[in-house]
């Protein structure tokens, strides 16, 4: 019952992984940051990222509860 919202999850993580680092390599960013700033920036978005998913998973959770 939850494989779909895994992979979804796990999908939507890996796009807003790859979005982060492509914004973080964006030539136009004239910030220099240390590893621990990486590290924080990474860590802070994926918690970000994965509750917004939930949020997003119980509104489709309950559409396809009431769809059937």
């Amino acid at each position: 019952m939850w494989k779909p919202f895994l992979w979804l999850l796990y999908f939507y993580l890996c796009v807003c992984v790859v979005l982060r680092i492509l914004l973080l390599l964006n030539p136009l960013t004239t910030a220099h940051f240390s590893a621990v700033d990486y590290l924080k920036i990474f860590v802070e978005g994926a918690v970000t990222d994965a509750l917004i998913f939930i949020l997003i998973g119980i509104l489709f959770w309950l559409y396809f509860l009431f769809l059937s």
